[in-house]
């Protein structure tokens, strides 16, 4: 198991979007809401990387600073549902792409121990729900 530096709570509202339309929210809403807790994470991730200084990314591919993923958070990925909120883009593609992007930045190794220290997991489960 690896150990999550921050966790991205979606669970509370990721599973209300259907794309058969049968859900509670639409794609536009649920982009939002990802935006919504993707700022919220940006700025737990400066803090902890205020509070400990400039940690370096032990891993040789990634030689970034947390600050530094926090930046790419902002920048790249934020942007990238900010857009489909914006342009009020119902594509399920652009949705998963940005899904996908977001996916690939969490999964960043910071260290080079086997099951080592991740950067953030992204929960798009429902409390309490039970996943076979």
């Amino acid at each position: 198991m690896s150990k999550w530096q921050f966790i991205l709570e979606l669970g509370d509202f990721y599973h209300l979007y259907d794309p058969d339309g049968e859900g509670g929210i639409t794609i536009i809403e649920l982009s939002q809401k990802v935006a919504d807790r993707i700022k919220k994470l940006v700025i737990e991730i400066r803090g902890k990387s205020e509070r400990t200084g400039k940690l370096k990314v032990k891993n040789m591919a990634f030689a970034e600073t947390i600050s530094d993923m926090a930046d790419d958070l902002e920048n790249d990925i934020l942007h990238l549902f900010e857009e489909l909120v914006e342009t009020e883009n119902e594509d399920v593609n652009d949705f998963d792409y940005a899904m996908e992007q977001l996916y690939d930045w969490a999964d960043v190794a910071l260290d080079n121990d086997w099951a080592g220290k991740r950067m953030c997991w992204v929960n798009t489960f429902k409390a309490g729900k039970n996943v076979s």
